[in-house]
């Protein structure tokens, strides 16, 4: 699985490669070897469990992935 988003004006820190796996397991890597295990993820304000927002955990708050929002 591959997901594409449109270019966005801004710096990249650093790339996180979210990978799908055999039997709905997935990985995670990063760029730089800083990410280590799973990262706590979740979507939010979806319609479904399957469907929202994604954001991650991280330096102590939950961060929107891919945009600009400050939600």
């Amino acid at each position: 699985m591959q997901r594409q988003f449109a270019p966005v004006m801004g710096e990249i820190d650093r790339q996180i490669t979210f990978t799908r796996l055999v039997d709905r397991q997935f990985s995670f890597s990063d760029s730089d070897g800083r990410l280590s295990g799973w990262p706590d993820v979740r979507l939010v304000d979806g319609h479904s469990v399957l469907e929202g927002r994604l954001q991650m955990f991280y330096k102590e708050q939950w961060r929107s992935v891919c945009t600009n929002s400050k939600k």
